[in-house]
């Protein structure tokens, strides 16, 4: 398996993902790392479908939540990937989902992608006047309009167009789209805007209380190099600790965070990630490694 991981006092995440698993027993061969799909229901499993036609591929997701379970709805997800068991037939890829986000494109010529004009509203011409790619901003609700503000930029854009979905004050997107003229005459509060696509993000906390003991107090370290990808072991420090390091060679690595499915002493990995420097007059088992990819040797 692989398993990418960014540390840093915040991750971007769309769900905590503790939901039900469906059916599957999970054994990780692999990762994929965002891809762009459709959220489809074969009888009572739910599948990710990425691509289309004869190319398309199926994934079974295994941790899906309930609030994702939306038929057609698009999204960017990365996971890792399962193995299927000899002579079981089943409805896609065994997939574990590590990050999930709904994903919004407008369709050429869908009509049902606007929304009446409103009284005293937004009354823009056709014309474009710009545009934005991959711009940051926060959903928030004026009145009754919803507008998408570009803090950074103090922009705020008033969208001719918001799912459903995305109608939550507060919410972090990333978004692309057209600028708007607007009509001189009309007083708005801000630049109309075409959405082409938005991006739903949540932010979620991290936890300290993931990094190994003896790094604790001292997070974050700073960096030292960089590990490239390399064949290692997994060892336990003691039979009577928790702790475990990456053995290297003769180079002892303590990881900062070690996910669950490698705490197994002497496994053999292949793993990559940032050298962290040892702090001034701390001895510790090993030098620090923020582990960037980790799979099964």
């Amino acid at each position: 398996m692989i398993k990418i991981f960014t540390l840093s006092f915040t991750i971007t995440m769309l769900v905590t993902l503790n939901g039900v698993a469906q059916n599957t027993t999970f054994d990780s061969i692999g990762y994929v790392q965002l891809q762009t799909g459709k959220l489809l229901q074969k009888g009572d499993v739910w599948v990710i479908r990425v691509g289309e036609g004869n190319n398309a591929r199926d994934y079974a997701p295994v941790n899906l939540t309930g609030n994702m379970q939306v038929a057609n709805q698009d999204v960017v997800f990365s996971g890792a990937i399962g193995r299927t068991a000899p002579n079981v037939r089943l409805a896609g890829t065994p997939l574990k989902i590590h990050t999930i986000r709904r994903l919004y494109k407008t369709k050429p010529g869908d009509k049902t992608d606007r929304m009446e004009p409103k009284k005293n509203a937004i009354n823009s011409q056709t014309d474009s006047v710009g545009s934005v790619s991959g711009g940051k901003g926060k959903i928030s609700k004026i009145g009754d309009t919803w507008v998408i503000d570009q803090e950074t930029e103090n922009i705020r854009y008033v969208p001719d167009y918001l799912p459903q979905d995305f109608q939550v004050q507060g919410l972090q997107v990333t978004f692309s789209g057209t600028i708007k003229k607007s009509d001189p005459n009309v007083r708005i509060m801000g630049k109309p805007f075409t959405i082409k696509e938005i991006i739903a993000e949540e932010e979620e906390s991290f936890d300290i209380n993931n990094v190994q003991e003896p790094l604790r107090d001292f997070y974050p370290i700073d960096s030292a190099g960089y590990l490239q990808e390399t064949k290692a072991f997994v060892k336990k420090l003691s039979p009577n600790d928790a702790v475990f390091y990456i053995e290297v060679g003769g180079t002892r690595y303590l990881p900062v965070v070690l996910p669950a499915e490698f705490a197994i002493d002497n496994l053999p990995v292949y793993v990559s990630g940032v050298i962290g420097k040892i702090p001034a007059n701390v001895r510790l088992a090993g030098t620090p490694l923020e582990i960037k990819t980790i799979r099964k040797g």
